[in-house]
């Protein structure tokens, strides 16, 4: 989250608290509901695992945390990391940003199953906005058909087995993806759509956090993981 020159810096984001909670603990929470789930790994930054460690003691979302690791340079380094600290006899993996608070436990159980079935399976919303190209960033070039578009959102979930190997594949390649859709789908997997529901937006503004606040006050949040 971007400060205003000359203030403190705040916390990284997941640990920015709205409603008495941080976003790390919202999307614990929804995890923590899930009966499916049998092993929760928090990824963090390094300087943050502390904290999240002594969050342990009275903090229930955290109570289902297996495991904290510091997380990597990149996206794919931190996933990465995550899948190697879980157990090498689970079947299936699910990525989730923490940005992402407002996740529902039924989304969640719903992807777990399509993985299951399909060995992998991602939350995403159909592109509702009309869509242009634009070269410079200043005058529209072309429109772009959003026809069959969907944009990604998490969890994404995937056959554990098979999602370490392309993972350790990308490393030793030195290739970078944007989501673990994307590098499942270089290896010709196919991912089954979970639609999202509009509350599962991802926190990037401050503008993003009084949305999550308002949506909590309105529809209210289950206490506890």
């Amino acid at each position: 989250m971007a400060t205003a020159s000359g203030s403190a810096p705040g916390p990284r984001k997941p640990l920015i608290e709205v409603a008495g909670r941080s976003l790390l603990e919202h999307s614990l929470a929804a995890f923590g509901r899930v009966a499916e789930v049998v092993e929760t790994i928090v990824v963090a930054h390094p300087e943050d695992c502390a904290t999240l460690e002594s969050w342990r003691a009275d903090r229930p979302a955290l109570a289902r945390v297996t495991h904290i690791v510091a997380g990597g340079a990149e996206r794919a380094d931190s996933v990465r990391i995550g899948c190697t600290a879980a157990s090498g006899n689970i079947d299936l993996l699910a990525v989730h940003d923490a940005a992402r608070p407002l996740v529902s436990s039924d989304e969640i159980e719903l992807a777990i199953r399509r993985a299951g079935e399909h060995g992998a399976a991602m939350l995403a919303r159909p592109v509702a906005d009309s869509l242009h190209a634009s070269e410079d960033g200043e005058t529209v070039a072309r429109k772009v058909d959003r026809a069959g578009l969907w944009a990604a959102q998490t969890p994404q979930v995937f056959r554990a087995a098979e999602l370490r190997a392309h993972l350790e594949q990308a490393l030793a390649e030195g290739r970078t993806f944007t989501d673990e859709a994307a590098l499942w789908e270089h290896h010709g997997g196919t991912v089954a759509v979970v639609p999202a529901g509009s509350q599962n937006l991802k926190v990037t503004t401050r503008h993003d956090l009084r949305l999550v606040e308002a949506w909590l006050a309105l529809h209210g949040m289950e206490v506890g993981a």
